[in-house]
């Protein structure tokens, strides 16, 4: 039989340890390389589709994002 409302309500809430902030940090150091990897991916695709269409609202947006990524020290502009 399947747990009324009543009983799944009143149960505590036990947070997964799997989801502590310490092992998304842990995560996050152990896979920095990939996850530039597919940032610089997404922004190389972007700034490919921004280059194709005529519109200078995507560039601006682009070229604000490159300044950003600068800033951190990512050099995304390839100087």
């Amino acid at each position: 039989m399947s747990q009324s409302h009543t009983d799944l309500t009143s149960q505590k809430f036990t947070p997964n340890p799997k989801h502590q902030p310490h092992n998304i940090m842990n995560w996050i150091t152990e896979n920095y390389v990939t996850l530039l990897a597919i940032l610089g991916s997404i922004y190389g695709l972007a700034t490919l589709v921004a280059a194709i269409t005529p519109s200078d609202k995507d560039n601006n947006f682009l070229e604000k994002v490159g300044k950003w990524a600068d800033r951190i020290g990512l050099n995304l502009k390839g100087k």
